[in-house]
């Protein structure tokens, strides 16, 4: 009677399992479901399935033995579903995973505050669809996408910061989507029109722009007017103006 071992593939889909026989007696041969006869008793880079070996001495008798050779636990992934915001907010991309997950793999980086977290924040000016491969210890891979899209218009300019707030908040910036070069300029006037803040020349990513304060003083809550000018990537400018709420 012969006593198969065998290794299950180290993935869902993989063909690197393996069918041997760990003492192999002198003078056989072996054949695995059906295949041509080998003096070799190892079968190697096969799948997972149900499988038949079989032995055959030089007088042409043969013992056989049945293995059902296990796939691997499949490594799943969803993530949430396609959702809608407005330039400048964000979403956290949380997945959900069938097992330990050793590597995350975010595609395009793009907007995310990390393209290697098990759940990134992303906070894209323009709709953009999200890739993510993961990978657990034995390398076996699983991938979903997901998409956030971005309604509203192509820039974004806050009604109410807070200098005080953790996180995107905390200034009063300009978000604006590709296509937009630089804001040329941000000026900001208090109730009785005095200029309390300027600055030229500076990236629309909404992390950039007035702190809230004037003259390293911070200025009292209340209602400032706002005037900037953006510079587009064809070389337009466009002018935009309004309020914004100081909260503290």
């Amino acid at each position: 009677m012969i006593s198969p071992d065998w290794n299950r593939p180290s993935c869902a889909d993989a063909a690197d399992g393996s069918i041997f026989l760990p003492v192999a007696p002198l003078g056989l041969e072996y054949s695995l479901n059906g295949g041509p006869f080998q003096p070799e008793a190892v079968f190697e880079g096969i799948k997972a399935g149900p499988y038949t070996l079989v032995a055959r001495n030089q007088e042409g008798c043969t013992q056989s033995a049945n293995i059902l050779l296990e796939a691997a636990t499949a490594l799943t992934l969803d993530l949430p579903a396609d959702t809608t915001i407005v330039p400048g907010q964000s979403v956290l991309l949380e997945p959900t995973t069938s097992g330990p997950v050793a590597l995350y793999a975010w595609m395009p980086p793009d907007y995310l505050d990390c393209s290697t977290c098990t759940a990134p924040k992303a906070t894209p000016l323009e709709t953009t669809t999200y890739t993510l491969v993961v990978y657990n210890a034995s390398g076996c891979s699983a991938t979903d996408r997901t998409t956030v899209r971005v309604t509203g218009p192509a820039v974004y300019v806050p009604n109410v910061f807070d200098p005080g707030s953790p996180g995107l908040n905390n200034v009063f910036g300009i978000w604006a989507a590709r296509g937009v070069r630089q804001v040329l300029y941000l000026e900001i006037y208090d109730r009785w029109g005095g200029l309390v803040f300027r600055r030229e020349r500076f990236a629309a990513d909404g992390l950039t722009g007035w702190d809230g304060r004037w003259k390293g003083r911070d200025c009292s809550p209340g209602v400032y007017v706002y005037t900037l000018e953006l510079e587009m990537d064809d070389g337009n400018r466009i002018r935009i103006a309004g309020d914004v709420a100081l909260v503290r």
